[in-house]
């Protein structure tokens, strides 16, 4: 009979056969009611300055030259899981029973929510005249234990990661919780992260499972030149495993009731850090003698700062001011032939390792044997 019930209301409302089921116990009639939707989608993103102005101002335009003076853009690929499920257990007391009239009851009832995020091949460009500053192949996970990005990362991120978890595991860490030990050690391959709310006796406990693992190589060019910074990362601790997202809120909130994972007596932060190695920049500048021997990067740099202006003076933006007129174009011509000319017969000149030396030595014997004659060549 219950069936045949579960049947018609399934039919009326147009549902599955598993969104309601009716259980008759000794003193209620246990109706369970479950609910669950799921959105899954790939895809690519792809953004340019243009676009977020024509975004932010619908039927604005950027004109082409403040492009070529100040640009952003980036692209990502992205994939989106996101989920909920509901779970109700009623119990209707039967007639000639204790059992209350309604009654929800803690068995069977449960809310969850998952999602799970993840971003790779993230490259993102800001340019601003001849600089260029960016990321390179970044990740981005949101997940069960944040792993993911880990696994996705270099090989030395991913070695250092494992190593870190194993020494941990060597030294005898100390659990949060029972339920933790097992999840501090092993990933939750490609398992959302969840947020799970159940009842006992009455009153709603929370669980929460998650992690998130961000890795951004980041780049800077200067003209020609490409240098790496190395990455930024921003993780949870892969150590509290799938609890790394709950240890960082309670981090937050100053929770001193959350027990933490200790290794060598040390208590782990929730949350770890890596950042870019920017000392790159402040290279140790070559010397006089080496300037002397090969002065290539001197006009190289030259070159590049001349250029740079040049570029600015004959954008379009500048090339006809109001009083100034096309006069900072024609001194943009000046410095284009001051380049073509004196630095392109210097260039000439210098083309090789050692060629100042070079000119210095044939010019001072010049003076000194041609002229006046008190150097004599080594060969007599």
């Amino acid at each position: 009979v219950l069936d045949e019930v579960e049947k018609i209301i399934g039919e009326a409302l147009g549902v599955g056969p598993d969104f309601l089921d009716l259980t008759l116990g000794s003193t209620q009639l246990l109706i369970d009611v479950r609910l669950e939707a799921l959105y899954e989608d790939e895809f690519a993103l792809n953004l340019q300055l243009s676009d977020l102005i024509a975004m932010a101002l619908p039927g604005s335009t950027v004109p082409d030259a403040l492009a070529e003076l100040v640009d952003a853009g980036g692209e990502a690929r992205i994939a989106l899981e996101l989920g909920a499920a509901l779970d109700l257990r009623i119990g209707i007391g039967l007639p000639g029973t204790d059992a209350p009239a309604v009654q929800l009851m803690d068995e069977g009832t449960e809310v969850r929510l998952q999602a799970r995020v993840v971003a790779e091949d993230i490259d993102l460009r800001l340019k601003a005249g001849p600089f260029d500053v960016g990321i390179d192949g970044g990740t981005v996970v949101f997940d069960a234990d944040g792993k993911l990005a880990v696994a996705d990362a270099p090989a030395a991120e991913s070695a250092d990661a494992e190593a870190a978890e194993d020494g941990a595991a060597e030294a005898g860490a100390t659990a949060m919780a029972p339920e933790a030990t097992t999840g501090s050690v092993e990933a939750v391959a490609e398992a959302p992260a969840s947020l799970t709310v159940t009842l006992k006796d009455g009153a709603p406990e929370i669980a929460a499972e998650g992690g998130f693992s961000v890795n951004l190589p980041l780049t800077f060019v200067v003209g020609k030149r490409t240098i790496s910074l190395g990455d930024l990362g921003l993780a949870t601790n892969p150590v509290y495993g799938t609890r790394g997202l709950e240890a960082f809120v309670r981090e937050l909130a100053n929770d001193p009731s959350f027990p933490r994972l200790t290794v060598d007596g040390v208590a782990q932060p929730a949350l770890t850090v890596k950042l870019p190695d920017f000392d790159v920049l402040n290279a140790k500048p070559p010397s006089l003698l080496e300037i002397l021997y090969d002065p290539t990067p001197v006009l190289d740099g030259v070159d590049f700062a001349l250029g740079s202006v040049q570029d600015v003076f004959e954008n379009a933006l500048v090339a006809d001011l109001p009083l100034v007129g096309n006069k900072l174009a024609e001194v943009g011509g000046m410095i284009g032939q001051v380049r073509n000319g004196l630095l392109g017969d210097l260039r000439a000149r210098l083309n090789e390792p050692g060629k100042t030396v070079e000119i210095m030595r044939d010019a001072l014997y010049a003076v000194f044997n041609d002229r006046l004659g008190i150097l004599k060549d080594a060969n007599g």
